[in-house]
């Protein structure tokens, strides 16, 4: 990473090709290892996001179970209990009546910064010569980077991406959404693999969030031009998200 050849994809088809159809030649993720960065650890290798080849494979196998609906059901008073302490942190601060950062609240189960798009786990290792047409082939070894941001703003797969429209995943319109267009957990075998915990978690925390309480967008808070940090992982607001809570 940084002294190879990257390609950078934009296009969802594309995409689909490098993570569904030719899977077999991207399967293993591209090195993230820098000089003096934080993935230099012998460890890292180890860690479910990085192994590779067969032993990834085999991971992958043995822990998908994990994440069956079965299993996901009995981790739900699990997620409750932690949930309750993060409401009892919202209701001292609805009490106060005083705004303040939601960054600046952390608790077990649940994290909002997962809303923070994830950059470099879309990024894969170019097993063999990959011959994209007549002219173009992308090296053995060459780092591929999905660029999810792009796809999920652009204008070609999206009716005005930048508006709030919670709508456009809904069942009666979810068959507009352009194949592949849209892959905040990754797309093909090595997506995320807590996607299903991840929603569900997210899904049972607002409706019991939304069920008690209303929530006021702070006057510190960006409405236009959000600034953003972006790091090597995720993109979070520079300045926070300020919001003011009240009980229903």
């Amino acid at each position: 990473m940084g002294a190879k050849p990257t390609v950078l994809v934009a296009d969802a088809d594309l995409a689909k090709d490098i993570q569904i159809k030719d899977f077999h030649n991207f399967t293993d993720r591209a090195n993230l290892k820098l000089k003096g960065g934080p993935f230099t650890e012998p460890l890292f290798d180890q860690t479910f996001l990085i192994l590779r080849g067969k032993q990834w494979k085999k991971v992958r196998s043995v822990s998908t179970p994990t994440f069956s609906a079965s299993k996901l059901k009995t981790m739900t008073p699990i997620i409750d209990d932690a949930f309750n302490n993060f409401i009892d942190i919202i209701d001292n601060r609805s009490k106060t009546g005083v705004e303040f950062d939601i960054y600046d609240i952390r608790f077990y189960g649940l994290c909002f910064e997962r809303n923070a798009q994830i950059l470099s786990a879309n990024a894969r290792e170019c097993r063999e010569d990959y011959k994209l047409n007549d002219t173009i082939v992308i090296p053995k070894g060459s780092s591929v980077v999905v660029d999810v941001h792009y796809l999920h703003h652009s204008p070609d797969y999206w009716s005005e991406p930048e508006v709030f429209d919670p709508m456009r995943f809904s069942a009666d319109r979810k068959h507009e959404i352009y194949p592949n267009s849209w892959q905040p957990f990754g797309s093909g075998p090595r997506n995320c693999i807590g996607m299903r915990f991840a929603l569900l978690v997210v899904k049972l925390s607002l409706a019991k969030l939304l069920l008690n309480y209303r929530l006021i967008s702070g006057a510190k808070t960006e409405t236009a031009n959000l600034s953003l940090t972006t790091t090597i992982f995720t993109q979070s607001p520079r300045n926070g998200i300020f919001l003011k809570v009240t009980k229903l």
